[in-house]
Formats: structure tokens, C-alpha cells, sequence
């Protein structure tokens, strides 16, 4: 599953004055990942949720790759705790209305696959891949203080295995709408200002890691 939404008061400031840039930079860049995964000959079924202002060429072309353009109603705005950078990436939790799937592999538009990875299918969920990161996400001096302060790592929402579910769907609106950063996820020296905030806050369970089970990463 892949997503390409466009909202005017999303994109990031670099676009503001040519908005439309910004989307067709994205819709290339699912274009380019579709390809990819023909390349390896994916035998999954690949559906783009689409939302926002829409160019139907665009998704025309798209969709001549075998892809099912999924339309999607938009979800609420973006936090008012996002970055203006990522204020966007917040339309990925319209995949967890997928009910008719028992699972989905969710990818950023910007994901090249290189080999096969129909197996991801396969791993329990939710599952994800976890990094350390001693920089803006988790500002502590060097990795080994990375480890301490922010746990067993940090989630990174741009290779996801996901049972879709309306309820999650509901608490992601829900948390969405909550103006202060650390209602959603504490403190805990996480200063994450994207989706993947929500996607750590989200779920009781705990994520499958993908790395340590499939070698998949960024």
C-alpha cells in the first residue's frame, strides 16, 4: 500500500509557492517505487490511497502498472504539533481502513525495493523498523546514550506491516486532534514531530521489529 495525498496546507514550506510541485514530486516518486516493485517481481496486490486534490492523469499512469487507485475521504488535519515538513505524512493512517485485508505492507512513497520482500507480508504485527537515531529525534550526545533515552529504539513508519482495523482508525483521529505532543507519547526524549509519533502511540503491543527479523531497513 502506498499513499499519495495533497493538501494545499500540507506541503512542505519549500513548495508554498507552487504547491502543484509538490505533488507531482511525490506521485513520481510512487511511480518510481511501483516500478521497483514490478522489478522484483512483487506477487502482492499494490493499491494507492489517493486523497486531496487529485490530477486522474497522473493516477492514470500509475495505474496502467497493474496498481488499484483507492479513493480515500481525508482525514483530520494535521496536528498542531507537526512539522511543517512532515505535515503530510500523517495521511498514511488512511490505510488502517483497509478492512478487507487481513494485513498490508505499508510503504513511503520514497521506497525502493531491490529485491523481493513479499515475505514482509508475512511478519506478525504490527511490525516495523526501529533505528537509533543520536540526532533531532533523540537528542542525546552519541549512540550509546541514544540507547538509553529512547529505548529499544526508534520507530521508523516507512516500512510497516499492519493489520488494518476501523478502531486503531479512531484512536488515530482521536489522537490526531490532541494539541500537545506529549499527551500523545510522553516526554521520553522523543522530540518526533511526523506520523511516527502516532504510529509509537497508537498500538498496546509492541512492534515486531523487521530489521532483526527480515535484515529490512533505510
Amino acid at each position: 500500500v502506498l499513499v499519495l495525498g495533497h493538501n494545499r496546507s500540507d506541503v512542505r514550506p519549500q513548495f508554498h509557492q507552487n504547491p502543484d510541485a509538490q505533488y507531482r514530486d511525490s506521485a513520481l516518486l510512487v511511480l518510481r517505487c511501483v516500478l521497483s516493485l514490478r522489478r522484483v517481481n512483487t506477487s502482492l496486490p499494490i493499491r494507492l490511497l489517493v486523497s486531496g486534490e487529485r490530477e486522474r492523469q497522473r493516477e492514470a499512469v500509475i495505474a496502467s502498472h497493474g496498481v488499484g487507485i483507492v479513493p480515500t475521504p481525508p482525514l483530520a488535519a494535521a496536528p498542531s504539533w507537526a512539522s511543517p515538513y512532515m505535515r503530510g505524512t500523517f495521511s498514511k493512517f488512511a490505510a488502517l481502513a483497509l478492512t478487507e485485508f487481513s494485513a498490508i505492507l505499508l510503504l513511503d512513497s520514497d521506497t525502493l525495493a531491490l529485491r523481493g520482500i513479499d515475505h514482509l507480508a508475512l511478519a506478525p504485527t504490527p511490525a516495523a523498523y526501529f533505528h537509533f537515531d543520536a540526532g533531532y529525534s533523540c537528542p542525546v550526545p552519541d549512540l550509546a546514550a541514544a540507547r538509553g533515552a529512547c529505548g529499544g529504539g526508534l520507530l521508523n513508519s516507512g516500512v510497516m506491516v499492519l493489520t488494518p482495523s476501523a478502531r486503531l482508525l479512531r484512536k488515530a483521529r482521536r489522537l490526531m486532534e490532541l494539541s500537545d505532543r506529549e499527551e500523545v507519547l510522553g516526554a521520553e526524549g522523543l522530540f518526533e514531530t511526523s506520523d511516527q509519533r502516532l504510529w509509537h502511540a497508537l498500538y498496546d503491543e509492541a512492534y515486531f521489529d523487521t530489521e532483526s527479523y527480515f535484515g529490512v531497513g533505510d
